[in-house]
């Protein structure tokens, strides 16, 4: 295992060493380590200099400000995980005639210690910001002198350091019989039974979301944007406003917008810990799956030249640790404070603010288990010359499946509805009226359904996709000084939904549904990259070799013993897409009316395939343009572009010379790239706008007069559209191995 990761063994690895001892927490158990823990366990016993009395002594993670380049790297926190697994297995074969019957069980038991580290939650040694900050009454301007003051922009800590145990178990059993129908023909099938226990934490660490226990009454308040005056206002003017009381906090309190209002609503609503009356997984899923198998094979001839087979089978698939591992950092467990705008000496005299709470890698509570089935129908077929040809059809149809398959892409069902911001009742009063849509709407976890909650982060397994495709290989046995072989993958189809958003939208009861455009959004966005063509072939030819009598045995020293080997690698360029970015006013709160859903880039010509010989023009470029306000995403798909085709030959050749015994020494000459193609493999393909009322494009590849930019040819400073990378080129590598 890993249990030990880049310990740092620097004793200033400990702030009391670094001089920052004395430096206050906001938690009198900030950075203690339960010494339950394998993490307490691993930094004891290597005598790590940060870890003293059960507690991490990091110093803080320091920022500085725009002012300060350079600026000096902070100590990331270490990890002592650890990850054994243990696994078993037994099977029994019986024959009885033309039947072979098998049997057999497998298991598989996994445990992982994990910290949750810093990942998407407040680090437990503190953020301590010395930035400056002009909303900050005490700010010197400068974060060195803020530093040297005491003078913090904002300081901020996690309660505790969370380690979760993650444990889970796979029990596969399975009975299956392959029969020998007759000569020609052969069946194979079975059932397999797959229990899959949930990984969790067996701390009960870790909480869940449930939106039928969420109650709009019990959720707390998040400050308004008020005036102290006329509206609207800004500078010091501009205020947070308790909604309760129409209260303003004073100046420089902005930065509560959106914050919490302390005790004003549960902190926990909807939220509930594992085994909390619930599941301790925090979820469930069917206890035992089923997963039946089918294969055949049919000797056409009888004389096994030419063999039809087949088969068609259900899998089910574990989802990857990471789409639980988070769970411990969600409410319940821990939480984190945050001061502003204070001095270290009064910490006290600041604002203090906490966020919505945010909540990740949840899973519905009744979940479905990732699935996929899979199928193969093909010939194989003898060919004269010690040859053989397979031709197969092989498909793939995945259902239950996550957005993403490590659960990092998930799904927020407290997303902004699309449009919400442009709605009135969301502006913010206190903003001067603007002619850019949504620049005056509120925060957005002001403008969030299910108030007093961050982004809520859900693994759905509800995304799908399938794949067809032709494969072949032909492959000749090495004989008579020859041997090759080859695969060909025709690409087919490739679809589905997986990547995908789910576009929600709320009702005022707190439910949620699919908007009437999801499915035109998924037709939009179905080709999932597929390519169409893809080749791997290699040969092997031992060169001839003369006869060393009749005066020729010096010639035949030099010549004899050679071979030339080849390896071609070829296939259709990947797909990918065009994106955009905005100087000014082309956000998504701008375009959508939500940040939670982006505008796509608009097609207004023919864009070209994506490809072309040109390096400075793969594609037409007057064929793009950005996207306007009152954009609902749907301007383009994804994949509806291709890179160029590839086609690289690497050859060697290499003289084996035999020094006696077992010895044998190797001349040996590669050439990668042997032809030296230019294959083009990256492209610039950001369309850079000034804002979406100009749409004067910024990254320009070439002049208004049509002339190429001079300061743009060289792929460094390609611009959009043109070629930023290619495959390496021809390069040589000589060997002289020796062996015994």
């Amino acid at each position: 295992f890993n249990e030990i990761a880049n310990l740092y063994v620097s004793p200033l690895s400990n702030r009391a060493n670094a001089g920052l001892g004395d430096l206050p927490t906001l938690f009198p158990q900030a950075g203690f380590v339960d010494p339950a823990y394998n993490a307490a366990r691993v930094w004891g016993a290597a005598g790590s200099p940060f870890f003293a009395d059960d507690r991490v002594m990091y110093p803080p993670n320091f920022t500085w400000g725009n002012r300060i380049t350079n600026a000096p790297p902070n100590l990331g926190a270490q990890l002592a995980n650890i990850n054994p697994s243990h696994d078993a297995s037994v099977s029994l074969t019986k024959l009885a005639g033309r039947h072979t019957f098998k049997a057999g069980l497998y298991w598989n038991h996994a445990y992982k210690a994990q910290q949750l580290g810093t990942a998407g939650a407040t680090p437990f040694q503190g953020a301590l910001s010395f930035a400056n900050d002009t909303q900050n009454p005490l700010d010197s301007g400068f974060g060195y002198s803020n530093a040297a003051l005491g003078i913090l922009s904002s300081y901020a800590q996690q309660s505790v350091v969370v380690e979760g145990a993650y444990v889970y178990n796979n029990i596969d059993w399975y009975a299956q019989d392959n029969w020998k129908v007759s000569n020609n023909l052969t069946l194979d099938y079975g059932l397999r039974f797959v229990y899959m226990q949930p990984t969790y934490d067996t701390r009960m660490q870790a909480s869940t979301f449930f939106l039928d226990r969420w109650q709009a009454s019990d959720a707390p308040l998040l400050y308004l944007p008020g005036c102290a005056g006329a509206s609207p206002c800004s500078g010091a003017n501009r205020q947070a406003m308790d909604p309760r009381t129409g209260q303003l906090l004073g100046p420089a309190s902005t930065v509560a917008i959106g914050q919490i209002v302390p005790n004003s609503g549960s902190l926990l609503n909807g939220i509930v810990r594992a085994g909390d009356g619930i599941s301790k997984y925090n979820y469930t899923w069917p206890s035992v799956a089923v997963a039946p198998r089918f294969g055949m094979a049919y000797d056409l001839t009888g004389l096994q030249r030419m063999v039809l087979r087949g088969g068609i089978g259900l899998f089910h698939d574990r989802p990857a640790g990471a789409t639980m591992y988070s769970q411990v950092g969600n409410p319940g467990f821990s939480t984190s404070r945050t001061v502003r705008y204070a001095s270290l000496q009064q910490l006290s005299s600041g604002l203090e603010i906490q966020g919505p709470p945010q909540l990740t890698s949840v899973w519905p509570y009744e979940a479905d288990i990732p699935s996929s089935t899979q199928w193969n129908a093909g010939v194989q077929m003898a060919l004269p010359w010690a040859s053989t040809i397979d031709v197969s059809y092989v498909g793939q149809h995945g259902f239950n499946q996550l957005r993403e398959v490590r659960g990092q892409q998930q799904i927020d069902i407290n997303a902004v509805d699309i449009g919400a911001a442009f709605l009135p009742q969301n502006q913010d009063p206190t903003l001067a009226p603007s002619g850019t849509p949504g620049a005056t709407a509120y925060s957005t976890d002001l403008l969030r359904p299910y108030r007093g909650l961050g982004q809520v982060g859900f693994n759905l397994p509800n995304h799908h996709e399938t794949y067809h495709s032709i494969q072949t290989s032909l492959d000749r046995r090495f004989r008579d000084g020859v041997a090759f072989g080859l695969a060909y993958t025709l690409g087919l189809s490739w679809e589905g939904n997986i990547g995908l958003l789910q576009r929600l939208q709320h009702s005022p009861d707190g439910t949620y549904s699919l908007r009437a455009d999801q499915r035109e959004y998924e037709e939009l966005n179905k080709d999932l990259g597929n390519r169409r063509h893809l080749l791997k072939a290699h040969f092997l030819w031992d060169l001839p070799d003369l006869p060393s009598g009749n005066g020729m045995r010096r010639v035949a020293l030099l010549l004899n013993d050679w071979q030339l080997s080849g390896l071609l690698t070829a296939g259709s360029g990947a797909r990918y897409d065009i994106s955009y970015s905005y100087l000014n006013g082309g956000s998504s709160v701008n375009l959508t009316g939500s940040p939670s859903y982006p505008a796509m880039v608009r097609i207004a010509g023919d864009p070209g395939k994506g490809c072309s010989s040109d390096q400075y023009a793969q594609f037409s470029v007057d064929a793009f343009a950005g996207p306007l306000p009152g954009s609902l995403g749907l301007e383009s798909g994804r994949n509806y572009m291709a890179s160029c085709p590839s086609a690289i030959l690497d050859l060697s050749v290499a003289r084996n010379i035999k020094v006696g015994g077992n010895r044998q020494l190797q001349l040996r000459l590669d050439a990668f790239n042997a032809l030296n193609t230019i294959a083009y493999s990256n492209r610039v393909t950001q369309l850079q706008l000034n804002s979406p009322t100009d749409q004067t494009i910024r990254n320009a590849q070439y002049l208004p007069s049509g002339e190429i930019n001079p300061n743009r040819l060289t792929p460094r400073n390609a611009a959009f559209g043109a070629v930023t990378d290619a495959l390496p080129m021809r390069s040589l590598q000589a060997q002289i191995r020796f062996s015994f």
